[in-house]
């Protein structure tokens, strides 16, 4: 089977152990059959967008979470045409700057990344 996008549901939320969004957000999950690769959520905050995202660990190394890194960083680009899109990478998450560059996303300063898409 092929990775796809789903619309994001509390399951996936919590097998992946990732909290709820502080607010009214949209998202996808990266799934194949049952196998969840990850998931992304934004939600609106004034004159931006802020993403969350998790990915699963045990599918860290696979070929097919390459394949969901690219439907995820195609679907962000198409939000960040709106508006920019900001994250911060998790200092005490190994690789967490490194998934968000993967994302399409560049280093503002410290921790904090913005995507900016193209009109």
């Amino acid at each position: 089977m092929s990775v796809r996008l789903v619309p994001l549901a509390e399951h996936h939320l919590a097998a992946l152990g990732a909290p709820l969004p502080p607010k009214t957000s949209r998202g996808y999950a990266c799934v194949s059959g049952d196998t969840l690769y990850g998931l992304f959520c934004w939600y609106p905050d004034r004159h931006r967008f802020v993403l969350l995202a998790e990915v699963n660990d045990e599918q860290r190394d696979t070929f097919a979470i390459r394949r969901a890194f690219l439907l995820a960083r195609t679907k962000l680009g198409e939000i960040a045409t709106a508006a920019p899109v900001h994250s911060l990478a998790d200092p005490n998450v190994e690789g967490s700057a490194r998934l968000l560059e993967h994302l399409g996303f560049r280093r503002v300063r410290g921790d904090l990344f913005e995507l900016k898409g193209t009109s």
